[in-house]
C-alpha cells in the first residue's frame, strides 16, 4: 500500500490538538484523525473498548502496539471505503502517534512531514483547559482532576521524546496556551511560509 503523509499534531492534553486538527482540515489542509474518537468509537462492550475505558480511567494510554493496530485498522477501513486515498490525501494526525514505539510502528503506512509542537508555558493553563472540556463534553479522562495530572505526567514521560525522533527542520513549534484564533494565525503563518 501507498504510504499516507502526515502532520503530526504533537502537544500535552488541553493543548487545543483537536479544535486545530479540525480547523486545519475545515481549510482543507489535510484530513483530520484523532486516536481519541477512533479508541471512544470502538465497539460498545468489545474487549478493545473495555481495555481503552479501563486505560481511559486511570488517565493513561493504551498500549502501544493496539493503540497503533486500532488506528491503522481504521485508516485501512477509510481507504477501503475511498473516504481517504493515500496518494492524494494529507493527514492531519490528533493524538497518535504518542511513544517513540508508535512512532516506528506507524512508519510503514505513514510518513510524517511536519510535526507541529503545541506548546504550553504554564501548566495552570492545561488543567484549567480539560476542567472546562469535562463541564463541556462530560469526558471520563478529563473529569477528575488527578487523571488529568497523571495524563500530563504520561506525555512528558512518553510523547515529549518523540520530538527527537524527527529532523529538526519539520518541527513547528507553536505557543498554543494563546486564544485560538491567535494559535492557528501562527500555525498557519509558519505551515504556508515551509
Amino acid at each position: 500500500m501507498e504510504k499516507f503523509r502526515a502532520i503530526l499534531l504533537l502537544g500535552p492534553p488541553g493543548s487545543g490538538k483537536g479544535s486545530i486538527g479540525t480547523i486545519l482540515a475545515y481549510l482543507g489542509m489535510g484530513k483530520h484523525l484523532s486516536s481519541g474518537d477512533i479508541f471512544r468509537q470502538l465497539p460498545k462492550g468489545s474487549s478493545l473498548e473495555r481495555g481503552f475505558r479501563e486505560q481511559e480511567k486511570k488517565g493513561l494510554l493504551l498500549p502501544d502496539e493496539q493503540a497503533v493496530a486500532i488506528f491503522l485498522k481504521h485508516l485501512n477501513s477509510l481507504v477501503e471505503q475511498q473516504v481517504l486515498h493515500p496518494a492524494k490525501d494529507l493527514l492531519i494526525l490528533d493524538g497518535l502517534p504518542r511513544t517513540v514505539e508508535q512512532v516506528d510502528l506507524i512508519k510503514a503506512q505513514v510518513v510524517v512531514e511536519t510535526v507541529v509542537h503545541l506548546k504550553i508555558r504554564d501548566q495552570q493553563t492545561i488543567y484549567d483547559r480539560i476542567e472546562k472540556r469535562a463541564r463541556k463534553e462530560g469526558r471520563p479522562d478529563d473529569q477528575i482532576s488527578h487523571l488529568a495530572r497523571e495524563r500530563v505526567k504520561e506525555y512528558e514521560r512518553k510523547t515529549v521524546e518523540i520530538l527527537n525522533r524527527y529532523p529538526p527542520g519539520i518541527l513547528v513549534p507553536v505557543f498554543a496556551d494563546l486564544p485560538l484564533p491567535y494559535v492557528c494565525r501562527d500555525l498557519l503563518n509558519k505551515l504556508l511560509s515551509k
